[in-house]
């Protein structure tokens, strides 16, 4: 019998695990988190927080509330503007006044009343979930809850919104607790006629959660089953999970807007797949200013798709025209784009459109670096493993170019290095318009990366038919590399009017900090070029040394949070280690001269990263450069580690193992990150 199951086909057995891990993980669902607990002696119990009783009791006080650091930047570069606007008019800048808010010493405060609600329930109860319901109210207010039992406070969470979108915000507790505090701040007196606070336990299935112990166990079998596929088509493993693993998380963080600056990025993705005339429903508005509601639950995440549904009525769009060409700085939202377009075309809802979206973004990410492994000489095993980086995954299964970035620049690499390690074949037209076709493909959207290409120059003069073939090649990369790096200070009139990299000379700096001036910057710097040399270098290496120590965090999800310092050195040890110590079939080994190019390389590349955001992000004469996050680097993280093979050191490891132990490190930080930072902060 169990030579017969061993011959089956593989399919036929995956099918099978497929089937198994979702009645498995039903099964867990139904036992461990639906199931009735003994201490649960509340199922459904609304409070009208109007009625003063002895379950019941409310008072107010008046409170300043500190104003964040980006709140408190975001007034201060509006006064900043308006006195510019002003003075370009020829008028007097008088300030607008706004009675709620106070400065004291250099701080600002928002005046709001603290209206403080008291519930007692009627005997010690486990509490799964609290609704918090504000009926028809007319701006948006915070709140804090806590749980109290026997006197003693056992769960206080983090300061909540209840948006006037939804008039509803609910709060994931499961704790035992006798006595509930709700704090709601606001600018005005609350109508605590229409506010209620309910206590609901009613248990049901967490498809969500299902869906991820289902898929953690055919991934799991996928490594303990699939020899044949590591050996041979180690491409088709990365595939696998990077399109499993980045559609759970797109289904994870549905509309919610987690990534950097991502609502531009999603706006213009949007007004591209309409071609010449945009219609931008309400739901699409609320997008574009950052003003959709988020959810932090099912029940949450229900009334937010369905008010983003209801605003989505076409009949009442906006209209607007644009230019059918599209800019090249564009042309990387060209996957989202497409599948916003036929999944507007298939009448999806909103929010399923704007997942469909992020899906054509993932399929290009995982197509680009699909090819990257497929094509590469050596070292698949160590390209996979890259192309699975949480951050990777995160920005392919969002709304950004970075994507598109990372997943050229990882072929274009992987196509330089195949060309290094062919130190006898002739480098063919087709090869050089490819490798500048992926660089050039990487670098629209952040022309910076351009001068990675310049790796290409070094071929030396035996690659080719002849001294003019030789130079002419040399040439045409330098000349390409120069356009491009014009464009960043210069942008042509086929940029797009909001191109924003790393700074545009004709404009005062990045507008989300103050006091940035791109021109008044690169004076500071050239009148203070030691002073800049010392800063850049103790920057860079300052923050290589946080990376390698994990006091500086490298696997982030935006504004969900990051993987602890931990999984950080534990990442740099196996990579290092798997470069060190490759079997034979996986260790590209390139010359000596190529290793040192790439030492340069990764070294000028950084330090054009860390100047490009002093220059365009960090206010003038700073004595700190700010913005520079690990995303910017993760394409140099595959030039490193073609520096660390070498031909010394054998490794007993099969090619498969060694394949199993990289995808599956990576595969598992993945899930890890999916559900501590996605799944149980927003769908539990």
């Amino acid at each position: 019998m169990k030579n017969r199951l061993c011959k089956l086909p593989l399919w036929i057995k995956m099918i099978v695990v497929v089937v198994l891990s979702f009645g498995i993980a039903y099964f867990v669902e139904m036992m461990f988190f639906d199931a009735k607990r003994a201490d649960e002696t509340i199922e459904l119990q609304a409070f009208p927080l109007a009625e003063q009783n002895a379950y019941s009791k409310t008072t107010q006080e008046d409170i300043l509330e500190p104003l964040t650091q980006n709140e408190q930047n975001s007034v201060e570069i509006n006064r900043e503007n308006a006195k510019i606007l002003a003075e370009l008019n020829g008028t007097i800048y008088e300030e607008e006044k706004d009675d709620t808010l106070v400065e004291k010493d250099g701080k600002m405060y928002r005046k709001k009343i603290n209206t403080i609600f008291t519930v007692t329930l009627p005997q010690a109860s486990y509490v799964r979930k609290i609704h918090l319901q504000y009926r028809d109210m007319e701006e948006a207010g915070s709140y804090q809850l806590q749980g109290i039992l026997d006197g003693a406070k056992v769960f206080e969470g983090d300061d909540g919104i209840i948006s006037e979108k939804i008039d509803v915000s609910v709060v994931t507790l499961n704790k035992c607790i006798d006595e509930i505090i709700y704090s709601y701040k606001s600018t005005e007196a609350p109508v605590i006629e229409n506010m209620q606070l309910t206590v609901v336990n009613i248990a049901a299935t967490n498809w969500l959660r299902v869906l991820f112990m289902a898929i953690s166990i055919i991934l799991g079998a996928i490594l303990l089953m699939a020899k044949m596929i590591f050996d041979k088509k180690p491409e088709l493993v990365f595939a696998i999970f990077s399109l499993t693993l980045g559609s759970l998380l797109i289904l994870c963080v549905g509309t919610n807007q987690i990534g950097f600056d991502e609502y531009a990025h999603a706006t213009r993705a949007y007004e591209i797949s309409f071609g010449s005339t945009i219609q931008t429903t309400e739901s699409a508005m609320r997008m574009k200013a950052n003003n959709l509601p988020i959810f932090h639950n099912t029940e949450e995440r229900h009334l937010v798709e369905e008010y983003e549904e209801i605003n989505n009525d076409f009949s009442w769009a906006n209209i607007t025209t644009q230019s059918r060409f599209i800019t090249y700085s564009d042309r990387s939202y060209l996957p989202i784009a497409f599948f916003i377009k036929i999944g507007r075309a298939l009448h999806m809802p909103f929010a399923w459109n704007m997942m469909f979206g992020k899906l054509g973004n993932l399929l290009a990410y995982t197509l680009l670096s699909y090819l990257a492994i497929k094509y590469a000489k050596s070292g698949k095993g160590i390209i996979a493993m890259l192309a699975l980086m949480p951050n990777a995954l995160f920005a392919a299964a969002g709304f950004t170019y970075d994507s598109i970035v990372n997943g050229f620049l990882l072929l274009a690499v992987v196509l330089t290095t195949n060309l290094m390690l062919e130190e006898e074949k002739k480098i063919t037209w087709i090869q050089v318009l490819l490798v500048l076709g992926a660089y050039v493909a990487g670098s629209t959207a952040k022309p910076i990366y351009i001068v990675m290409a310049l790796m290409l120059v070094f071929f030396s003069q035996k690659r080719f038919e002849n001294k003019v073939q030789t130079w002419g090649f040399r040439a045409a990369i330098v000349a390409l590399i120069g356009i491009m790096m014009y464009t960043i200070f210069f942008p042509p009139v086929s940029t797009s009017a909001n191109y924003e990299l790393v700074g545009n000379i004709a404009y005062a700096g990045d507008k989300r900090n103050q006091g940035t001036s791109v021109i008044g910057q690169l004076q500071y710097i050239l009148g203070n070029p030691l002073a800049f040399t010392k800063l850049l270098l103790s920057s860079m290496f300052g923050n290589l040394l946080a990376y390698t120590t994990g006091m500086q965090k490298l696997f982030n999800y935006g504004y969900l949070g990051e993987l602890s310092g931990v999984t950080t050195v534990i990442a740099e040890v196996i990579l290092v280690s798997a470069c060190l110590f490759a079997p034979k079939e996986e260790r590209p080994v390139i010359a000596v001269k190529y290793k040192v190019l790439n030492i340069i390389m990764i070294f000028g590349m950084s330090a054009l990263i860390w100047t490009s955001m002093y220059v365009s992000y960090t206010p003038v004469g700073s004595t700190t450069i700010e913005g520079v996050q690990a995303r910017y680097f993760m394409p140099l993280f595959l030039p490193f580690c073609y520096c660390l093979f070498h031909k010394r050191w054998n490794c007993r490891l099969t090619t498969v193992v060694y394949r199993k132990i990289l995808i599956g490190t990576f595969g598992f930080y993945n899930l890890y990150a999916i559900y501590t930072l996605a799944l149980k902060q927003l769908n539990f």
